[in-house]
């Protein structure tokens, strides 16, 4: 079994990718400017910034700050979504959000051995590290096949809170309130990073789409028609 640590932020992840993907899919449904959603998240983060500052010693309030900045983890992502014109479907996300909680299940159970209670920073990278080249190896086979951009997308934002969460299990707690307060500032790590993310890549997008313009608005046509992965190299320097 794992560690109730453990246990507890397997918990908030799960909601927090529940929520991130639900919200995803909403916003699916309405016509909007690639840049409302990101917008909206970064409010949200500087509300949610504010409150748990001046009400650090409230115990409920990360009850309500972890799952309103899942919602904006969606908002954000939505933005990307829109700019490159397509979303994953329903059954592919359920699938991911399948996955990345049975890796950070399988997180917990590697928390419990000798080794990694040993070496737990080494443990941590080299899980991260299996993780990541786990999914550049879908990357690729993707860019091979030319199948479903739009979850391999995802999946990669999907590390963000991933790795957040893993990372606040190692952030000492002595009791369940504590760790709490941990995966509420991993949710926050999380909500901030993806909003470079998305900011990152739609400007990237436009920057081109502007230099497609002063050349008589070739390149931007030829942007649109592209494999949105083509320019997964300033993606992965974001992150």
């Amino acid at each position: 079994m794992i560690t109730k640590k453990c246990a507890l932020t397997l918990g908030g992840f799960a909601l927090t990718t529940f929520l991130f993907f639900v919200c995803l899919h909403v916003t699916s449904l309405f016509k909007t400017s690639k840049w409302m959603g990101v917008g909206v998240a970064v409010g949200v983060f500087v509300i949610m910034l504010i409150f748990t500052l001046v009400y650090r010693k409230n115990a409920v309030l990360p009850f309500f700050v972890i799952p309103i900045n899942a919602i904006a983890d969606g908002l954000a992502a939505s933005s990307l979504f829109t700019h490159i014109g397509v979303y994953p479907q329903i059954w592919q996300t359920a699938i991911l959000f399948a996955a990345v909680n049975a890796a950070f299940f399988c997180f917990c159970l590697f928390a419990k051995t000798t080794f990694f209670k040993e070496h737990f920073v080494i443990s941590i990278l080299c899980f991260c590290v299996t993780i990541v080249a786990a999914l550049i190896t879908a990357t690729l086979v993707n860019d091979t096949v030319k199948l479903h951009p739009a979850i391999i997308w995802l999946a990669w934002l999907s590390l963000i809170p991933l790795f957040s969460f893993i990372i606040s299990t190692a952030i000492y707690a002595e009791s369940a309130l504590k760790q709490i307060k941990n995966i509420c500032y991993g949710s926050f790590a999380a909500l901030i990073l993806i909003i470079i993310v998305v900011i990152s890549v739609i400007s990237q997008g436009e920057a081109l789409d502007g230099f497609g313009d002063g050349l008589g608005g070739d390149v931007a046509g030829s942007y649109r028609r592209r494999n949105p992965f083509e320019y997964r190299d300033g993606f992965e320097d974001v992150i």
